[in-house]
């Protein structure tokens, strides 16, 4: 695998390119799905890691050994990079919480890459695996899932290929 200084170029690399990386940020832990999300300390880039790792919270700093960059496809559409088959070490114990970034809806995902999409309409520099944060009201609530809309009026595609204001939120 070839060591990679940054999240950025990692999401960048060629289908199954070997990765390794320091100094990477724990921002999410889901057990459930099978994934973590790491980010770069100054949280300029972000991106989800599957595997089970369950010594590492949130908050650790890690380095990440013998990954595989792949993408998920989601109904067919390239729409999210991802790191596969890495071994995960913690640096030390100490923790250091993630300040997530505070984005306007219409901001959250950003424009497609080379690579993958970004979401529905999005505009911006894509930003999918950074932690972020967003403000407003819930406009609806459908099949488990919350929509907000921060006033901007976002739309979000819906599987069925309608839209409905607002971001979804799992």
């Amino acid at each position: 695998a070839t060591t990679a200084a940054n999240i950025a170029e990692v999401r960048l690399r060629t289908e199954n390119a070997g990765v390794d990386m320091s100094a990477k940020r724990v921002t999410a832990v889901f057990p459930d799905e099978g994934c973590i999300y790491l980010q770069e300390p100054n949280g300029v880039s972000g991106i989800r890691v599957d595997g089970s790792f369950p010594s590492v919270e949130v908050g650790h700093q890690v380095t990440l050994i013998g990954g595989t960059v792949s993408t998920i496809n989601r109904s067919g559409v390239a729409s999210e990079r991802r790191i596969t088959g890495a071994t995960i070490t913690k640096d030390s114990e100490t923790k250091t919480n993630p300040r997530p970034w505070m984005m306007l809806t219409s901001s959250l995902g950003g424009r497609p890459t080379s690579k993958f999409q970004g979401v529905y309409n999005g505009i911006g520099i894509n930003n999918i695996g950074l932690l972020a944060k967003i403000a407003g009201t819930v406009v609806s609530k459908d099949n488990g899932m919350l929509f907000i809309d921060d006033g901007v009026g976002v739309d979000n595609a819906l599987p069925n290929g309608t839209a409905r204001k607002g971001v979804k939120v799992l």
